[in-house]
């Protein structure tokens, strides 16, 4: 074979390889990169709009059809920290623990802001007198950094759950409570650590949108 048409079959080759690397590269970026920006657009469009059904159904303190909106809305867009942040709320508010905790943990491994997370499994483990474990889990929230407000507002819970030890410590004796030998605490209402998810900001912001300011909780007397 001529050195000419070895020249030009060379050439065709590394032609076809950098047509394949680009066609590469599409597909990857196709695929997204963890914001829903590289989502279908309908599946992101669906996205949203049950993440809004979520959310208002959220504040109507109604979790059970929250919960099957921020399911289906991840589905359609997997990547969203935020949905599935909504959606371990939905189920702390059920009720069922678990499943939030499991959906906590889920956003944190989408989000790149997780101090807003760390602070909602505080809260959570808060709401079931997990007070230790909720003290590590707002510590963990102020090392991630957060907006002046919300780290004033962990602070506050911090300091709530720090007298809710020392109660506990001195109502048990030090011993930590067990099912043959249970201590009935004096437990803080929901409400101090409710959550009002604001849906102008999250259609403002997008899937990516971090949560919305929550109320700060108030010290109250025991």
């Amino acid at each position: 074979m001529e050195k000419g048409a070895q020249r030009v079959i060379v050439e065709f080759t590394c032609l076809l390889f950098a047509v394949a690397m680009a066609l590469t590269s599409s597909v990857e970026a196709l695929a997204g990169n963890g914001d829903g920006r590289g989502a279908e657009p309908a599946l992101v469009c669906q996205a949203k709009k049950e993440l809004e059904a979520g959310l208002r159904f959220l504040d109507q303190k109604q979790p059970g059809k929250a919960i099957a909106m921020f399911k289906q809305s991840a589905q359609h867009n997997p990547s969203s920290a935020f949905c599935f942040d909504r959606l371990g709320l939905a189920y702390q508010d059920s009720g069922d623990f678990v499943n939030a905790e499991i959906s906590y943990r889920t956003a944190l491994r989408k989000t790149g802001h997780p101090g807003y997370i760390y602070d909602d499994i505080g809260c959570m483990y808060a709401m079931q007198n997990r007070h230790k474990e909720a003290l590590a889990a707002f510590a963990q929230a102020l090392k991630c950094g957060l907006p002046k407000d919300t780290e004033d507002e962990v602070r506050c819970h911090i300091e709530l759950e720090e007298d809710a030890l020392k109660e506990e410590e001195k109502q048990t004796g030090g011993k930590k409570p067990s099912p043959k030998n249970p201590v009935k605490l004096n437990s803080k209402p929901q409400s101090y650590y409710q959550k009002n998810p604001d849906i102008d900001q999250f259609i403002q912001t997008g899937t990516h949108g971090q949560p919305a300011d929550r109320k700060v909780p108030t010290k109250t007397a025991r």
